[in-house]
């Protein structure tokens, strides 16, 4: 959905849509994003053949933000380009997401990361998103331990029966 609210540049659909990825003090919910289907993740994108379309929503989606910036020294359109570009070039990395980037714009555009002054450059985004990128490791982790002592206060795990057999049966009739 947010890709088709993106690609029809419907701004209203578009945070209806991300709602779903955020708490309700507007911080993002990694658990949400995490349950994207990785074909639907833009590695996942980009390996199903839609490259072109991929790069282009990612720009879009740069573009508009740095334009909700006011920067005096704004990134040209080549430089957005290529920003994008290697944003899914290391989106394999940790599963990036078009959810993952959108919501790291909103969170540029609120003033949630570090001081821009009048500039943002290639370099400067990529290590913003850096952060908000191990953010997500850290919460992702956080879950992963949350699960592990779940399942295993509910015993997942234990009491597996071990079948061994000798080396004499014949494994043709070992299950009779």
């Amino acid at each position: 959905r947010l890709i088709n609210a993106l690609q029809k540049g419907d701004k209203i659909e578009m945070n209806v849509v991300l709602r779903g990825y955020k708490l309700p003090n507007g911080a993002v919910d990694y658990s949400a994003v995490m349950k994207v289907p990785s074909a639907d993740r833009i590695n996942g994108l980009v390996k199903s053949g839609e490259y072109q379309q991929t790069l282009v929503i990612l720009s879009a989606g740069i573009q508009v933000a740095l334009e909700n910036l006011n920067l005096s020294k704004p990134m040209s359109a080549d430089q957005i380009v290529y920003l994008a570009d290697a944003i899914i070039d290391s989106s394999a990395e940790d599963n990036l997401g078009v959810e993952d980037v959108i919501l790291f714009l909103q969170k540029l555009v609120r003033g949630e990361t570090d001081k821009l002054f009048s500039r943002l450059d290639s370099s400067v985004f990529l290590k913003e998103f850096e952060r908000y990128r191990q953010d997500r490791h850290i919460e992702c982790l956080r879950i992963r331990e949350e699960q592990h002592v779940q399942f295993k206060g509910m015993g997942i795990g234990r009491n597996i029966p071990s079948v061994e057999k000798e080396d004499n049966i014949d494994p043709k009739t070992f299950f009779e």
